[in-house]
């Protein structure tokens, strides 16, 4: 039996496997793990962060607001197009899927957002934040 997290999560992340070139799971790092990237491959870090919950109703049920951070990193020598391109697939991804369903989590979609380029001497960052509210109970 899986738990809200784990549902939650997995709903949001089953979206990343839709998108054409995104990093493949070994090259994915995500919270608690230990990750090394291999150099002059794209890879992503996945968080998930909750922001609070409220009461929904008289049942057992609450709603849950959170942020889905999903930062690509891509070599310099790729240049920034890829890593764009990339960016904007992903939140293609996100756009217009209400709700997403998985366990007893019931996932919308409140806004999906690209952050700004982030170079580094080793990489070029990315991020893409999805903000999401989850109905959670039965």
């Amino acid at each position: 039996m899986t738990t809200i997290g784990q549902d939650l999560r997995g709903a949001l992340q089953t979206v990343l496997d839709t998108v054409p070139g995104f990093p493949p799971p070994n090259m994915r790092a995500y919270d608690g793990k230990n990750f090394s990237g291999t150099p002059f491959i794209p890879w992503a870090r996945i968080s998930l962060t909750t922001t609070g919950g409220m009461p929904f109703s008289l049942r057992d049920s609450d709603v849950e607001f959170g942020l889905f951070q999903v930062s690509l990193f891509y070599p310099p020598e790729k240049g920034t197009a890829d890593v764009e391109a990339m960016a904007d697939a992903v939140k293609g991804a996100y756009s217009g899927r209400v709700p997403l369903i998985r366990g007893l989590a019931r996932v919308w979609i409140q806004s999906v957002r690209r952050g700004p380029l982030l170079p580094e001497a080793d990489c070029i960052g990315l991020p893409v934040t999805v903000s999401w509210r989850c109905l959670t109970g039965s």
